[in-house]
Parts: structure tokens; C-alpha cells; sequence
């Protein structure tokens, strides 16, 4: 699958960054825009293969966006849009207007407020709607916890239960730091594409409990998405596949989550 570079498996990197690559000439091709999701943490490492690819041109057609973000200014380590701009965004031509990083240095549900209104104000031709008037989104990149959250969506948190509002405000997240902004369910599950991206041995418990046990409801966040009209991938490393039993998937009695 690719050797190791830096702790990351080149080869899922690379997938990545093919896959990322695709999805945007498409939707470009299709529409005139890409729309592109990132979540934060160590997903974000694999697409600095992005500033070195020949293969995008049309970087002005770029929208960025967060399924979550911490509350905090956009300098600080805990930011995920710092980490994106150290990972790639900082190294290639998107407009500064298309990158839609949280409002700063306002309080919690008001940025939540604000980050929902700028996409809805955003053009359909950009962000098209679904028969639920739920925005699409091209292509949606997402970790999980080990303890399978995704976003800031927590294990049995009220927000993990929303079924409206496309941006909630998180005051108590389990991790650090406690503010947070995150996409509902409703708005990551509309997405024309999704992405799961996990690496190392660490998260090889939790993969494998995403896909071959089936939780309670909202126990596992992860197994919550499912995308309503658009496609679901994972992109894994050696180490985070190790406890899958992928060659008895066809017994769909033993593994409900893969039917």
C-alpha cells in the first residue's frame, strides 16, 4: 500500500491526494466550483501533497470549509484552519475569500450562528441544495476519535441527536478546548462524497468497532454517516485496518455494519 514517510503511510496519502484531485475536476467540470470539507487533526497532514500536485490549475475555484472548529483565533495551535494553512492552503493559490474559517473572537453560539448564515447566503451554483434544502457538498474529509466521534460530534452528545440546523455551537466538548462549532448530521450525511481517513495502530479498536459492530444509536457518531444520495470511502493504513476481518464480510449476520 505505500511505504512510511514521516509516521503516515505515503500510499494513503497519495490516495488521498488523488482522490481530492478528482473530486475537483469533476465538480469544477460540472459546475464551475469545488467545494472541499476538512476536518482537523492529523488528516489534515496527509494532503500537503496538494501544493506539489501538477495536476490542479484551477485553484480560484476552490471553497474551503470546516465540518468543526475550535472557538479559537485563527493563530492558535488548537485551530484547524491554522492547520490546514500549514498543511496546504498557505502553499497554493486559493483566494483568501474562499477559505471560510470560523468568525473570531465572538462567542460560541454566535459563531455557530454566523458560520450557518454564511452558507446559506453562499450561491446555489456554489453550494447546491438538496430536496431537503440541505447544502451539498462536494467532497467531505473526516477522522474519528477513538472513541469514534466525528466533528464535534460526541458519543450521546445532544448535538449528535440533531436532526436540524446545519451549524451547532458545542460548550462542553470531552476534549479540549471545550468550544467548538460543528456541521450536523443532517448537513455531513448530505455530502456528494465522503472520505473516512485513519492511520497507526491506535485507531485500529476503533475502526474496527465502526465497521464490524453495530452500537447503540449515537454511541458510535461514525456510524451515523451514511451518506443519503452521495458515496462513503474509507482510506486506512496497514496498522488501522490490522483488526478487520474484511475476508468474512459476506456474512452479513456476523458483520451488520458492511451490508
Amino acid at each position: 500500500m505505500g511505504e512510511t514517510r514521516g509516521g503516515l503511510l505515503a500510499g494513503v496519502e497519495q490516495g488521498i491526494v488523488k482522490a481530492v484531485t478528482e473530486a475537483s475536476e469533476a465538480a469544477i467540470k460540472a459546475k464551475g466550483s469545488f467545494t472541499l470539507v476538512l476536518s482537523g487533526g492529523s488528516l489534515l497532514n496527509f494532503l500537503s501533497g496538494l501544493a506539489d500536485s501538477k495536476k490542479i490549475s484551477s485553484w480560484d475555484k476552490w471553497h474551503i470549509y470546516y465540518v468543526d472548529e475550535r472557538n479559537v483565533p485563527h493563530t492558535s495551535p488548537d485551530s484547524n484552519h491554522k492547520g490546514a494553512c500549514t498543511a496546504f492552503l498557505s502553499k497554493v493559490p486559493i483566494p483568501a475569500a474562499n477559505q471560510h474559517a470560523i468568525l473570531e473572537n465572538v462567542p460560541v453560539d454566535q459563531a455557530a450562528k454566523h458560520y450557518e448564515g454564511m452558507l446559506i447566503g453562499t450561491p446555489t451554483t456554489i453550494l447546491p441544495r438538496n430536496s431537503d434544502g440541505l447544502p451539498v457538498f462536494d467532497l467531505m474529509l473526516l477522522g474519528t476519535g477513538p472513541d469514534g466521534h466525528i466533528a464535534s460530534l460526541f458519543p450521546n452528545a445532544p448535538q449528535t441527536a440533531a436532526t436540524s440546523g446545519w451549524v451547532l455551537p458545542v460548550s462542553n466538548s470531552p476534549k479540549p478546548p471545550p468550544e467548538r462549532i460543528t456541521f450536523t448530521l443532517p448537513v455531513i450525511n448530505a455530502a456528494k462524497e465522503i472520505i473516512f481517513v485513519a492511520s497507526g495502530e491506535e485507531k485500529a479498536e476503533v475502526v474496527q468497532r465502526i465497521l464490524e459492530i453495530q452500537a447503540l444509536p449515537g454511541a458510535l457518531p461514525a456510524q451515523l454517516v451514511r451518506p443519503s444520495q452521495g458515496t462513503l470511502r474509507w482510506f486506512l493504513d496497514v496498522q488501522s485496518a490490522q483488526k478487520l476481518d474484511i475476508s468474512n464480510w459476506e456474512d452479513r449476520k456476523a458483520f451488520p455494519r458492511t451490508t
